[in-house]
């Protein structure tokens, strides 16, 4: 018979949804690590508006508060933020690709990148050494890191990673992210998404984008440059993404055509004229 240790809160500390995290790390022993979508919580990859309790564990445990998930982990794939031990960002996004939505893994993978809690190639390794061919989710997190170029710079912001999967998803030529205009060995700009051989870029402007007026004079120094050097930026809000991408799409389209860049049928660029 297993005998679990009994979990105690003083009287009177404010009751947290990292205390529960604790507390059921402990109820259920070492080795048991927050785990899945309350890793992806806690490390700030996802939102969940009632986050549970989540761990892994090797030991065969039920418990109504949490969910448990019995397997072993190395101790490469376990860190812990402040007291509570987690799976580490690579673990984790494997783990949620098994149970939640395309669109969170997606959003969370984008995050992690940003953040520089994980890299392309280092998940790529760990997605090959556990996720094989027959494990849940391991097709979903294959296909976004094969539309991901590790080369390109991750992005930025969730606005950015909103726009990149918008561009993803269309029949236009494929940008460059985080293009650097340069002057011999000086860069003159960092260009969010890039088409170079037409010379039109893309920026995302999120609601903090200037941060005050002395950024704001830098902005527009910088878009008179850029003008001057023969290029055309169009912007992009989060209004814009959410509310019409169609619009966003289309206008691109008329600016790469002018440009003369057009379509194949395939989708891949090429020059007109």
């Amino acid at each position: 018979m297993t005998v679990l240790p009994a979990v105690y809160r003083m009287a009177g500390a404010p009751e947290t949804w990292e205390q529960w995290l604790m507390a059921g790390c402990l109820w259920a022993g070492p080795p048991a690590v927050v785990s899945h979508r309350a890793a992806a919580t806690l490390w700030r990859l996802t939102e969940l508006e009632d986050p549970r309790v989540e761990i892994i564990t090797p030991r065969r445990l039920v418990h109504p508060l949490v969910a448990v998930h019995r397997n072993a982990l190395s101790k490469r794939e376990v860190t812990q933020i402040g007291p509570i031990p987690v799976t580490d960002p690579s673990r984790t996004l494997l783990d949620l690709a098994a149970t939640a939505d395309p669109a969170m893994v997606e959003r969370a993978l984008d995050e992690s990148l940003r953040r520089k809690l994980t890299t392309l190639p280092k998940l790529g390794r760990r997605m090959r050494s556990l996720a094989g061919p027959g494990r849940r989710g391991s097709r979903l997190l294959c296909r976004l890191l094969t539309e991901r170029d590790p080369r390109a710079a991750p992005p930025e912001s969730e606005l950015e990673a909103r726009v990149a999967r918008l561009l993803a998803a269309s029949t236009l030529p494929p940008p460059v992210a985080q293009y650097e205009v340069r002057d011999g060995g000086r860069v003159l700009a960092r260009l969010d998404f890039a088409w170079p051989e037409a010379m039109v870029a893309l920026e995302a402007d999120g609601f903090r984008h200037h941060g005050g007026a002395a950024a704001w004079r830098r902005d527009l120094g910088r878009g008179n440059l850029l003008v001057s050097l023969g290029w055309q930026v169009l912007h992009v809000t989060w209004q814009d993404v959410t509310g019409q991408p169609d619009a966003i799409v289309e206008a691109l389209r008329r600016t790469l055509f002018g440009a003369g860049i057009s379509l194949r049928e395939a989708g891949s660029p090429k020059r007109v004229g």
